[in-house]
């Protein structure tokens, strides 16, 4: 289902970019070449007001754009989804590499590129952009399609909409689902939650994953549907730049736990690049992210006090568990002089003789574009 719902999705986002360098350069019905227009008027930046005024000048374009990185975050958590699915991989030191590698480059031709050409077809005044509409109209992409005279193409927009939160779903269902399941096997969940069918599908797992779909259905109340959704995203998304967080702090004890034990990690089947400064990086800023990332609710006549718990209410939850865990449960830290990197490793050597030819790179130039987006 996965490979389908990314083939139209890859399909999709090259179509609207591709679509939107033509509209820009002025090949659309209505002839009208856009080109920077909009950098210059109103500007690339927007601002933020405190209570009812603009804050003005650099600073205030400054904040307009720290303001939009919890929006931006949103859209890339899921990405360490792939390092979830190496417990159910066939062979991870041969699929994991190359899946690690995909991520990054359809994150920087999709992501960063589609939101180059968003900003120069459509100026972020538009009232449009935030109509608060249930479809596909406040895309930039449909109102940038809508302002060159081309009909229809909302409706298809809308069918991708929907293929993409579906599958979001799918995956985001999946990894919650496993990272439960896997709580359960190391006892920090209930033991129900260890229980699979004959398949190997962690039932229970699944079934309490998904009951929290159910909180979709805030957004139906009349009038409260961008209030429901702004608190979802924002718990969500604090909630998953913590585990980022804590990714990269496990990846930093990684690092000097095989330092410490004389181990060459170009030996692994994967070598992150420029570490571990690009982790301490990754590390500092998303935690600067998490502690600013209400700084709105501060500036004058901007304070409400359900805003300041969704943008905090994170951190507490958290912390009450970690102090649970280190207190009364009395879990240790792992000194680098212990840990473990040998178990397993005699299984995966055999696995990797078995299996030579099944994972061969692909050499032919369509085969190579077809691993990178596929």
């Amino acid at each position: 289902m996965e490979f389908w719902f990314s083939m139209i999705k890859v399909i999709a986002i090259i179509g609207l970019i591709l679509m939107g360098i033509i509209l820009d350069a002025g090949g659309g019905p209505s002839g009208d070449a856009i080109g920077f227009r909009y950098w210059r008027d109103p500007g690339p930046f927007n601002t933020v007001y405190a209570g009812d005024t603009p804050v003005g000048g650099s600073w205030g374009h400054f904040l307009a754009f720290w303001s939009s990185t919890i929006t931006a975050a949103f859209s890339f958590l899921g990405t360490e989804i792939v390092a979830v699915t190496a417990g159910e991989a066939a062979n991870p030191r041969k699929t994991m590499p190359g899946a690690i590698k995909r991520v990054f480059w359809r994150l920087l031709m999709f992501y960063v590129l589609g939101i180059w050409v968003i900003s120069v077809l459509v100026p972020y005044t538009d009232p449009r952009l935030t109509s608060g509409g249930g479809d596909a109209r406040a895309s930039p992409f449909v109102i940038a399609i809508d302002n060159a005279g081309i009909r229809g193409l909302p409706h298809v927009v809308n069918g991708v909409l929907l293929v993409a939160a579906w599958s979001a779903g799918n995956s985001d269902l999946y990894a919650s689902s496993r990272v439960i399941y896997a709580l359960a096997l190391e006892g920090k969940a209930p033991a129900i939650f260890r229980r699979c069918t004959k398949g190997g599908l962690p039932v229970y797992a699944v079934a309490v994953t998904a009951l929290f779909g159910l909180l979709g259905f805030l957004t139906v109340q009349k009038g409260k549907t961008e209030d429901a959704f702004n608190w979802l995203y924002n718990l969500s998304t604090i909630t998953g730049l913590i585990a980022w967080s804590v990714i990269l702090a496990s990846y930093l004890r990684f690092y000097y736990g095989t330092k410490r034990q004389g181990l060459n990690r170009k030996d692994f089947p994967y070598v992150a690049p420029f570490q571990p400064y690009l982790s301490w990086y990754g590390f500092f800023f998303i935690n600067v992210i998490i502690i600013f990332n209400g700084f709105e609710i501060f500036m004058k006549g901007n304070w409400n006090t359900t805003d300041f718990i969704i943008a905090y209410i994170s951190l507490p939850i958290f912390a009450l568990f970690y102090g649970f865990w280190k207190v009364f449960k009395r879990s240790k830290w792992v000194t680098l002089d212990e840990m473990d990197f040998m178990t397993g490793r005699r299984e995966l050597d055999a696995m990797d003789r078995d299996e030579q030819e099944k994972y061969a790179k692909p050499t032919t130039i369509w085969g190579k574009i077809a691993a990178i987006l596929f």
